[in-house]
């Protein structure tokens, strides 16, 4: 973890522990919310079960008086995420003002085309990822509230902007220990949209398919992931006529989340820096996985056996391993940036129009579908 990442953990934690941990587990074990298990999406019924604030799409969100905004891009908001979030602040504002400011925000949400273009041009500015969430309220500003210019930037008329970081760090809390997903589309449950490319290393990246390819698809693994091996064996082959024709191009990234994955790992990374063999890599992980899925796990040298039939000579790796790890390392960072809890995680990116979706878990074929479309129209 670097620098910049444990400074923000460590002023959030701080921030967060204002609030008593009895008030916060009230709050949560009040709403449903999908487990800690990953792969587990919220459903349907869970989300119309929540009724208590009123909720309005609106480009006069700003115009508002006591109203949670909710800014997205493109992709509509998930209702029961930011119910959740609209009470939690609620609950830290009127704790941190010793109960003189008791509100409960109406939540609205508007896209961010719709806001003036001085505020769309602020937030872009500050923020390479969305949904992000404000406050418009003129009875803050009366009552003394300390936390508030720790969670918000208070911008004109009334509006507190929550701070980049601070937003990253809720919606990660969140992701990881309930499970939250904070967008629906159509019909899909993912975490955010993204405006950030992540970073390909073409001599580190293995792709499969056209480097010109309109769309991306990253993917976050880890050897002895059993959701990654179910992607690989019921996913890319459905897929794979989108990869053949140019359109969808595959992209391996490293996300370790079991700590025996590392030296199969990162002889894989450090195998494709060697041989810049794109479908050597591949191959090798679908015989990984296809083992996973029957039920074993496979050796470091049952891997290097079948790379060298596979390969037809053996790959001198040594040299490479300490730089395999530390792209490993990186990947692993730059998962987390991109409010990723588990394996897979998975960006889908639109190289034309320069914005992703981020997703968390195993997502069916016919959900992959839904999303390509989804960005085909934005």
């Amino acid at each position: 973890m670097n620098r910049k990442l444990l400074i923000i953990l460590i002023v959030i934690g701080i921030v967060i522990s204002i609030v008593s941990t009895l008030l916060l587990q009230q709050i949560i074990k009040n709403i449903p919310l999908t487990t800690k298990t990953i792969t587990t999406t919220i459903t349907p019924t869970t989300v119309t079960s929540m009724t208590n604030l009123t909720i309005s799409t609106t480009h006069n969100c700003i115009s508002q008086d006591n109203v949670f905004i909710v800014i997205y891009r493109n992709a509509k908001p998930l209702d029961i995420a930011y119910k959740s979030l609209s009470q939690i602040i609620s609950e830290v504002l009127k704790s941190n003002s010793s109960g003189q400011f008791d509100v409960e925000f109406t939540l609205c949400y508007t896209d961010l085309e719709e806001l003036p273009q001085d505020l769309q041009s602020l937030l872009k500015k500050q923020f390479n990822f969305y949904p992000i969430f404000a406050l418009r309220s003129k009875n803050m500003s009366r009552v003394k509230i300390p936390i508030t210019n720790v969670i918000f930037d208070k911008y004109e008329n009334s509006i507190y902007i929550s701070k980049p970081n601070i937003t990253w760090y809720l919606y990660f809390y969140f992701a990881h220990n309930y499970g939250f997903q904070y967008l629906n589309i159509s019909g899909v449950y993912a975490t955010i949209t993204v405006i950030e490319k992540p970073k390909t290393h073409m001599n580190a990246t293995p792709i499969i398919g056209s480097k010109n390819a309109r769309y991306y698809i990253y993917i976050y693994e880890d050897v002895n992931c059993p959701y990654c091996a179910k992607l690989y064996h019921e996913v890319l082959p459905i897929i794979s006529n989108l990869i053949d024709n140019g359109t969808i191009a595959i992209l391996l990234k490293n996300f370790l989340v079991h700590e025996e994955s590392l030296d199969v790992q990162r002889y894989i990374v450090a195998l494709y820096i060697a041989t810049h063999d794109s479908n050597l890599v591949y191959d090798t992980m679908k015989f990984i996985y296809d083992s996973l899925l029957n039920g074993s796990t496979v050796s470091l040298d049952q891997v290097k056996e079948f790379v060298l039939n596979k390969y037809g000579k053996d790959v001198n790796v040594e040299n490479y391993l300490k730089l395999a790890e530390d792209i490993i390392n990186q990947e692993r960072e730059e998962a987390i940036q991109y409010i990723i809890v588990g394996t897979p995680g998975i960006i889908i990116w639109d190289n034309r129009n320069g914005i992703g979706i981020v997703v968390t878990g195993f997502k069916p074929a016919e959900d992959m579908i839904k999303l390509l479309n989804f960005l085909n129209k934005t």
